[in-house]
């Protein structure tokens, strides 16, 4: 395995498939803490075009994010329907809307393509994934984490 090469965490795991403006990703199930619906969400101004608020989550302030807006694909209205994934990598955790939770399914190794393609330039994705349902893309939980909920800004050395 190469240094900059991101290890894949097992050779079969479970992994939640999501639906996003008509493509599927799936992230391991281990890196999700739990699936809930759309909630009240406290706006935050000057965020990220992708942050979408601040929740309450067992007492604590979660940053949310819209998946579907961080990927770069049109945004999708929300609806009652509308299901935020609680993602965990480490000690990161985030909010991410999804447009639609399609289930669980079990990915084998053999099942992902692209791994190292991927790895080389800390993409959203760890591989592309054959599933059931089609072809779908493996999210990766350190990319979501890591989300910056406010745009970089250049500041002028007055």
């Amino acid at each position: 395995m190469m240094l900059d090469e991101k290890p894949l965490v097992c050779d079969t795991c479970q992994v939640l498939m999501v639906r996003l403006d008509g493509m599927l990703a799936c992230i391991d199930l281990s890196s999700v803490e739990r699936t809930l619906a759309l909630v009240a969400m406290q706006a935050m101004p000057g965020c990220a075009p992708y942050v979408a608020g601040i929740m309450n989550y067992a007492g604590s302030s979660l940053a949310v994010i819209d998946l579907a807006i961080r990927l770069g694909l049109p945004p999708s209205p929300y609806t009652l329907d509308t299901a935020i994934m609680i993602c965990v990598h480490g000690e990161q955790r985030i909010g991410v809307i999804v447009q639609d939770i399609v289930g669980v399914q079990e990915l084998h190794e053999q099942d992902r393509q692209l791994t190292r393609e991927f790895a080389r330039y800390g993409a959203a994705f760890r591989a592309s994934a054959h599933t059931d349902l089609g072809l779908a893309l493996l999210l990766d939980a350190a990319w979501l984490t890591q989300a910056g909920l406010y745009p970089l800004v250049q500041r002028s050395d007055d």
